[in-house]
């Protein structure tokens, strides 16, 4: 009984050494990641997580993340947050058409979305000169996007055919 208790006696303290030591690491990378990081906060409170790039000074990366993703979804609804997502592309009021891939394009950015089972992401690249551009674009694409009727059709048939392509991998389901 007593090697029992030793021996889950050394088992807690190794437990609490690697928790220690995780834990020293983990502070170590936040360091490092905020470090690399800014917070950009809006008007509106939104927090925007922008990120240098040690190895390309003066270029920046982002991302806006919408907390909402296919879990929120309803099985007469799903896939309507990766339809959102590409409708985020088709255009605001402010930018409409395809003025955002123009502009995208011209600051050397990339067009890209992302959709996951918890997040919609906007994933950006910019110069720190043209920051507000970017902030504003990705804020339009997410809180104020229109749904050309054109366009519906159009991206309802793509984010099926996505959908039929991710599901056809089996390793989708991990």
């Amino acid at each position: 009984h007593l090697i029992r208790v030793v021996f889950i006696y050394l088992l807690a303290i190794i437990y609490f050494r690697m928790e220690n030591l995780f834990s020293k690491e983990i502070e170590k990378l936040e360091a490092k990641i905020m470090s690399c990081s800014d917070i950009v906060t809006l008007k509106n409170g939104l927090k925007i997580v922008t990120e240098k790039t040690p190895d390309a000074p003066g270029i920046f990366k982002g991302r806006l993340i919408l907390n909402f993703g296919s879990k929120d979804e309803s099985p007469e609804h799903a896939g309507v947050a990766h339809f959102i997502e590409h409708m985020c592309y088709a255009g605001t009021e402010k930018y409409p058409g395809k003025e955002i891939e123009k502009i995208w394009k011209r600051m050397g950015n990339r067009v890209n979305a992302e959709t996951s089972k918890k997040q919609i992401t906007f994933p950006f690249t910019y110069l720190k000169a043209d920051l507000d551009t970017t902030i504003d674009i990705v804020t339009q694409m997410a809180f104020a996007p229109i749904f050309p009727e054109e366009t519906i059709e159009k991206e309802k048939s793509v984010v099926l055919n996505e959908l039929r392509r991710h599901y056809s991998n089996p390793y989708s389901i991990i």
